[in-house]
């Protein structure tokens, strides 16, 4: 199944909606950019095998997370150096949330002992809202964002969605394909412009 034949230009190439506009004619918001984005980033680890490695398995949970929150990924809220400093001298060493040890050294630690700086509310480097957390916990946290406890969510059914066009053995759209969207999405950025304008012109 060729994927470039799913995509209908004037349409987001991600979930279909009609809500595209000539500044953004491939997605109709930031979160359909950004989910497209994640299933090609967790394509390009599956397809060789190295989303099995334990920190890529962990970026691909995190990303997913952001997905599902809204966020971009890029902008995940970082904390300068000199904070994360003040944070971990605050944590004597020890997880904030459960307590584990922590483990600087690149060379023998693991996942789960990563030192990780936490936000708990949006962005802000306030010490009150900063927060030493282990990796575990902060993988755990960003597990809990994406598997809510409420069977009626509408995460639910999203996270299956993104997760089906992850496993397809196939592209499912064109904007899935970790190989040829570089190559391809000039062109199809240029055809749906084209319907648009046209559209314009028909009102």
């Amino acid at each position: 199944m060729d994927s470039q034949r799913l995509f209908t230009p004037g349409l987001c190439c991600s979930c279909g909606s009609s809500e595209v506009t000539i500044n953004s004619p491939l997605y109709c918001s930031v979160v359909c950019k950004e989910s497209a984005s994640y299933v090609r980033y967790a394509r390009s680890y599956r397809s060789d095998g190295r989303d099995q490695r334990p920190d890529i398995a962990e970026g691909i949970i995190l990303r997913l997370a952001f997905v599902l929150q809204g966020i971009d990924p890029a902008r995940e809220p970082t904390a300068p150096e000199q904070f994360r400093e003040l944070v971990f001298k605050r944590a004597e060493g020890h997880c904030e949330k459960c307590g584990r040890p922590f483990d600087f050294d690149p060379l023998t630690r693991n996942l789960d002992s990563v030192p990780k700086v936490h936000h708990l509310d949006g962005g802000s480097n306030d010490d009150p809202n900063l927060k030493a957390w282990c990796g575990k916990c902060k993988r755990d946290d960003a597990q809990s964002r994406f598997l809510p406890a409420e069977e009626g969510s509408s995460q639910n059914p999203y996270a299956r969605e993104l997760e089906l066009r992850v496993l397809s053995e196939v592209p499912l759209r064109p904007c899935d394909d970790e190989k040829e969207w570089k190559l391809i999405w000039r062109r199809l950025s240029k055809e749906a412009k084209e319907v648009l304008r046209n559209k314009s012109q028909l009102k």
